[in-house]
């Protein structure tokens, strides 16, 4: 190391060690330098409060006629491997954690966040820590060695929409609570790597999708639960070519398995939505017209005979497919319809009605009875208590693509007439 807090060697604080003697700006502060922080000398017993807590840069003082303050950018290897340090804020400066930073540590932030500018997290840096909730992983981090996010104790961690970083083995524990969200159209590419791991680190991923429009195709490459969400998932069940204007009949579903084509409606355009894995095994459609492109893309132009969801939201027949004349994708993560060509003889477009649940999608109908009662509110609280979500159809009230307690205040606002 090069300094310690306040040059007191012996009880408070960290061990600093300096990276770089040039200048740097950041957040409109500028320091002398960059640093880590290397050890800490209570390491056995340190805890939050006082002078323990992490901070966003620290002071030089070994000199006391040339104080020099340095922006703290890297959380040194095995700097509290085992310790009783329960928690604080990493700074927004860090750029690397490193290897069992954290590991075996009581360090039991709930949600810790990440910095924005995060690219490398080391093996082992939160393995058997105490973290809970909710880990994002910064858009910046490009590296993540094994084991570095295996903690037991979190209930969740999502990825965000950039290329698979490089990864270790096990980057994540089989035991994690929820699950693992990865963006849908990249899902493959996390499931080949899990995979590789083991089925019960496979089993872990989950997917989340941001919509351009309120009704999308959709499929996906790991099994997926639309219960306790506002969105609706159609596959194709029935086509009749001579039943004009009701040629296709879409049948509502509230789980799929995996590489099933999909029509989903009531999705928020531009927001992240989620969704969970089913709690069982899942049987596909024994009829479905919807093909799934979870892993692939497809020309649909050049299929015999595949269409493409007409993108009107309004008018006359809006609710069709189009067999597309120019060359017309369908992306990783989505879907088309496919006939065959004595279905599809002269059928350029084909309509349909889609048919929703029997609860008509009422607001605070949570266990879709058809009506809104504290019956509704006590399924949304068993279903946070246990997990128990057998009695909920629509539990997610304000569309974030989760239940929690702002869902239940939702309900009580609704019984209370708000």
């Amino acid at each position: 190391y090069d300094f310690a807090y306040y040059n007191n060697y012996g009880t408070t604080k960290w061990y600093v060690t300096i990276l770089s003697t040039t200048p740097v700006t950041f957040k409109n502060t500028t320091y002398a330098g960059k640093a880590k922080y290397v050890y800490h000398p209570n390491i056995q017993n340190a805890t939050t409060g006082g002078d323990y807590g992490f901070s966003i840069s620290e002071y030089d003082r070994t000199d006391p006629n040339d104080v020099r303050n340095y922006l703290i950018t890297e959380i040194g290897d095995s700097l509290l491997y085992g310790s009783k340090y329960t928690g604080g804020f990493i700074p927004d400066g860090v750029t690397r954690i490193g290897q069992s930073a954290f590991r075996n540590c009581d360090y039991q932030v709930h949600s810790p966040i990440l910095p924005e500018g995060l690219t490398f997290i080391g093996h082992d840096a939160f393995y058997d820590s105490k973290i809970t909730g909710e880990v994002w992983v910064p858009s910046t981090v490009t590296t993540l060695e094994e084991f570095s996010l295996c903690a037991s104790t979190l209930n969740s961690i999502v990825f965000p929409d950039i290329n698979l970083p490089t990864m270790g083995r096990c980057v994540w524990s089989q035991f994690i609570k929820y699950g693992v969200y990865v963006p849908n159209y990249r899902a493959y590419q996390y499931l080949a790597k899990a995979n590789s791991w083991g089925s019960s680190y496979a089993d872990k991923l989950a997917v989340w999708i941001m919509p351009d429009a309120s009704t999308e195709m959709f499929s996906s490459v790991v099994p997926v639960d639309f219960s306790g969400t506002a969105v609706k998932a159609y596959y194709a069940s029935a086509y009749n070519k001579n039943n004009t204007g009701k040629e296709l009949t879409m049948t509502q579903v509230s789980e799929i398995p995996a590489r099933t084509g999909v029509l989903l409606t009531n999705l928020q355009a531009n927001s992240r939505q989620r969704f969970d894995r089913p709690s069982g095994s899942v049987t596909a459609p024994s009829t479905n017209y919807l093909v799934g492109t979870p892993d692939t893309w497809v020309d649909i132009s050049e299929v015999e005979v595949g269409y493409t969801w007409f993108s009107a939201t309004s008018g006359p027949n809006s609710q069709r497919f189009v067999r597309p004349t120019t060359s017309t994708n369908s992306t990783l993560g989505k879907a088309y319809l496919k006939l065959t060509p004595s279905e599809a003889s002269g059928k350029n477009e084909v309509f349909t009605t889609l048919y929703p649940m029997s609860s008509g999608g009422i607001p605070g109908d949570v266990n879709g009875d058809g009506h809104v009662s504290s019956v509704d509110v006590t399924a949304l609280y068993n279903y946070l208590l246990s997990g128990d979500s057998s009695a909920i159809v629509n539990g997610d009230q304000d569309g974030d693509g989760h239940i929690s307690s702002v869902d239940v205040t939702a309900v009580y606002n609704i019984l209370l007439g708000n």
